[in-house]
């Protein structure tokens, strides 16, 4: 049996005291980007969402790659933010499976703290667009983000 891949989804919103939306607006479009992020790590998953959301995104997340085509197919994100290692699933067999289902209009990070040529060689190996290099220091993350949206 597989395990429930959507008890860790979540999108949230962190509204001030007055009750407003308190995260920087969304640019020129209007429109809030959406970003799902897929990482086995609570820990690595907070200060990614953290960052990220601190740019005006929004997060949805997930610790588990298998409900991934279901929430690409109900969220809409214009980024997928895959971790490389997961336990149930690596996130570039993620990325090839997802580029033979006709995903283009999805950019696809990598995201490992493996050495970068190693990444670098992944991310071009199953379609996916970029990739970024997992630090301490969330800032890499954020770069590469701008870069893709």
């Amino acid at each position: 049996m597989l395990p429930a891949p959507f008890d860790e989804v979540a999108t949230m919103k962190h509204p001030d005291e007055s009750g407003t939306d308190s995260r920087p607006s969304p640019g020129a479009t209007g429109k809030i980007r959406k970003v799902l992020l897929v990482d086995d790590s609570p820990t690595v998953r907070c200060a990614a969402v953290e960052a990220l959301e601190e740019i005006g995104l929004e997060v949805i997340e997930s610790d588990n790659p298998i409900g991934i085509p279901y929430l690409l197919w109900k969220e809409s994100p214009q980024l997928l933010i895959l971790d490389v290692n997961m336990p149930a699933m690596t996130g570039d067999r993620v990325a090839t499976m997802l580029r033979k289902e006709n995903t283009e209009n999805i950019t696809i990070l990598l995201y490992s703290s493996i050495e970068q040529d190693d990444l670098a060689k992944l991310a071009k190996e199953c379609g996916a667009n970029g990739h970024v290099r997992k630090t301490a220091d969330p800032s890499n993350l954020v770069q590469a983000v701008r870069k893709y949206l």
